[in-house]
């Protein structure tokens, strides 16, 4: 059962393609929890910021596979840029999730992986700039 944005992001890893497809039909009737999921960027990045761990950006990247599948795609990879950007500041191998992603994300999503993850450090530091750290944006509720 999945009560939380972690557990869904849990099931994502553990899951089968039928299995993420079949997550992604049950977020693609509801706008409101695709709304809820892409604000939760915010507290992943603090969440990789004090934790260094890894699960956090694992489940960070299943949700923007989950809810930005009808976004425009320059929005997915700012968003995937600036959680890139987050993890390596914690120490986290960012590359090495994408390239798990390019290979388990849906199929219209792996490009939009693969450019996040082919992005060079000038670029991160360019989009970072340009559109702040997630880790140092406030929260708003409601």
């Amino acid at each position: 059962m999945i009560r939380s944005l972690d557990d869904l992001g849990d099931a994502y890893w553990s899951g089968t393609p039928e299995g993420r497809e079949g997550l992604f039909q049950l977020l693609r009737a509801r706008a409101d929890l695709r709304a809820q999921l892409r604000g939760s960027f915010v507290r992943v990045a603090r969440r990789l910021r004090s934790t260094g761990e890894a699960v956090w950006l694992r489940r960070a990247f299943a949700i923007v596979d989950l809810a930005e599948r009808d976004a425009d795609e320059r929005d997915s990879i700012v968003t995937l840029l600036l959680l890139r950007h987050e993890a390596e500041r914690a120490g986290i191998d960012a590359v090495a999730i994408l390239d798990e992603m390019v290979r388990m994300a849906s199929a219209g999503m792996r490009a939009v992986f693969a450019n996040a993850r082919d992005h060079s450090p000038a670029d991160i530091a360019y989009t970072v700039r340009a559109f702040g750290e997630l880790g140092a944006r406030r929260l708003v509720i409601g």
